[in-house]
């Protein structure tokens, strides 16, 4: 299967949440996570049942998970930026990833980045795990 149809199937489907997804809170409001997180900044979130880091990161269009890694050589996202255009950006490489669909858009070949829904409501910012 190429390339290009694996990203297709993936965008048809770009969360790859089981039924034993769960939702976890990670702050208590939207007015914490705008306090926390500063405009086009990045907050590392640990989840150690699951042990899996996520990048939370913070656009003028809202927030968004991805994988804390960095698919090319595991540099960690929470220590790059992230530009106007919502991608995240590797600190090591400056990889760019779209926070939207986690394509890789530098052109380089590198496998995307894994997304996460983050949900807004009156309890809070969720992010829902596998």
């Amino acid at each position: 299967m190429s390339r290009q149809r694996n990203k297709e199937k993936r965008l048809a489907r770009p969360f790859y949440l089981t039924n034993k997804s769960m939702k976890v809170k990670v702050f208590e409001s939207l007015e914490i996570a705008q306090q926390a997180i500063p405009l086009l900044g990045i907050k590392t979130v640990h989840f150690k049942s699951r042990d899996l880091k996520v990048a939370l990161a913070r656009t003028a269009t809202g927030f968004y998970a991805v994988a804390d890694a960095c698919p090319h050589m595991k540099a960690s996202f929470g220590k790059g930026f992230c530009n106007q255009f919502d991608e995240i950006i590797c600190p090591l490489h400056e990889y760019r990833f779209s926070l939207h669909t986690g394509v890789e858009g530098s052109g380089q070949g590198c496998d995307d980045v894994a997304i996460f829904p983050v949900v807004i409501d009156e309890t809070g910012l969720y992010i829902e795990l596998p």
